[in-house]
């Protein structure tokens, strides 16, 4: 089964792929510890495509004055993300999570983020039986044509708890109700911007998980693979 990504000016493409599945949702909602959980049970590469947009974040903050609609910008992110650790700390910061969130406005870095995620995904494959993705439009957008599209809703008190207690060993200075407003404005951001606004696909399951432990989650989720007969 060929799958490709949805922006066709890409040249990247994504060939011969089992399975295909996107979880989007607000921030701090599940989806990361989900797709992990998804990509071990199923052996599929994993991609938490909002680590993209912090890392570009963070070569913007660290390269101050570097235009960003440059060729030679693009060219240059291009290069570095088959090396990029998408896992390094230091893109984990709050103040990280809030650039990303700024300059996920901007229609070029919206595009250069789609051709990131796809040469990401081109780079992970092979050695997997398929794809989870998760971010604010993966279903939507990155991978419309995905064969298992997930939602996740949890209320933003219960995100921003989450949240803090995942700071508290990084920054203990960050108090839940920064926190909470911070979750409240990246909402408000995600969901009214014009490029890809944050809302579920509309071929996707949408789960409100708010009291759901991880266990309960993942099952309820390869219940609802298994019903595709994928």
């Amino acid at each position: 089964m060929g799958v490709v990504g949805s922006n066709p000016a890409t040249p990247t493409k994504i060939q011969d792929i089992k399975m295909i599945i996107t979880i989007d949702g607000p921030a701090s909602s599940g989806k990361g510890t989900l797709a992990k959980n998804l990509a071990k049970h199923y052996n599929l590469y994993h991609l938490d495509s909002g680590s993209i947009f912090r890392w570009m974040a963070k070569h913007i903050i660290d390269n101050p004055g570097q235009p960003t609609n440059s060729e030679t910008f693009a060219t240059q992110l291009r290069s570095a993300i088959a090396t990029a650790d998408l896992n390094d700390p230091a893109i984990r910061s709050e103040s990280i999570a809030q650039k990303a969130s700024e300059i996920s406005q901007i229609e070029t870095i919206r595009s250069l983020f789609q051709t990131l995620c796809l040469d990401k995904v081109n780079q992970g494959i092979p050695s997997y039986d398929g794809a989870v993705i998760d971010g604010r439009d993966a279903g939507t957008v990155l991978f419309p044509n995905a064969n298992v599209k997930l939602y996740l809703i949890v209320d933003s008190e219960e995100r921003a708890r989450r949240r803090y207690l995942e700071t508290q060993t990084t920054d203990p200075s960050i108090t839940y109700e920064d926190i909470y407003k911070s979750i409240v404005v990246r909402d408000q951001r995600d969901i009214s911007r014009q490029n890809s606004p944050l809302k579920p696909a509309s071929d996707a399951y949408i789960l409100d998980l708010t009291s759901e432990t991880p266990e309960e989650v993942l099952s309820m989720a390869i219940a609802l693979i298994k019903a595709k007969n994928i």
